[in-house]
């Protein structure tokens, strides 16, 4: 018995295992379509799992991770750790840090062309609409684990600041957030 013509038997195999996945994400995380693809983070903040999960939130706990490598054995020289912050601002100078880092040769991220440096995520430059609540649960999601990171490295990467200039905005327009991800947004504003 063939499969009809288009039939799952007769796509490639990472095409029929990509719909697989896609399908499962839906299940797993049936609202995450929905709120990632609009302008407000609201709806996922409300749902249990995006804050306390491993996947939404929890992937921005970085101590948490950071510790679990030093537990298994690693240590903090073993780590060159980027600020987004830093990567938006200065491409060239974070691309040629890894390269010292890694002990490779750091020439050619003197040398990058503008299209090389531009942000290549168009959402990342459109702020996010969220409540000043929601933003405030994501803060608090986020907070420990961000001064645990900080104490640890020993470094200061200025997101009270941004968090605090942030909420300033929110409360300017009557609760109303616009969060954007580069840096020095908000004090533009």
């Amino acid at each position: 018995h063939a499969a009809p013509r288009g039939g799952a038997a007769t796509r490639p195999r990472r095409l029929r295992e990509s719909g697989r996945a896609r399908r499962h994400m839906n299940l797993k995380f049936p609202l995450v379509p929905n709120c990632l693809r609009s302008k407000s983070m609201d709806c996922c903040v409300r749902q249990r799992w995006f804050l306390r999960g491993v996947h939404h939130m929890g992937g921005s706990r970085y101590d948490e991770h950071l510790s679990s490598w030093l537990r298994a054995g690693w240590t903090l020289e073993d780590f060159h750790v980027v600020a987004f912050e830093a990567l938006v601002r200065d491409v060239g100078g974070v691309y040629e840090g890894v390269l010292t880092f890694l002990g490779l040769d750091a020439a050619a991220a003197r040398n990058l062309s503008s299209a090389e440096t531009a942000p290549a995520n168009r959402r990342s430059a459109a702020p996010y609409n969220v409540s000043e609540d929601a933003y405030r649960a994501l803060v608090d999601a986020v907070a420990d684990d961000a001064r645990s990171l900080e104490k640890r490295l020993q470094r200061d990467f200025g997101w009270r600041r941004t968090w605090d200039a942030q909420l300033a905005q929110c409360a300017r327009d009557g609760g109303r957030c616009r969060v954007s991800l580069l840096p020095g947004v908000v004090a533009a504003r």
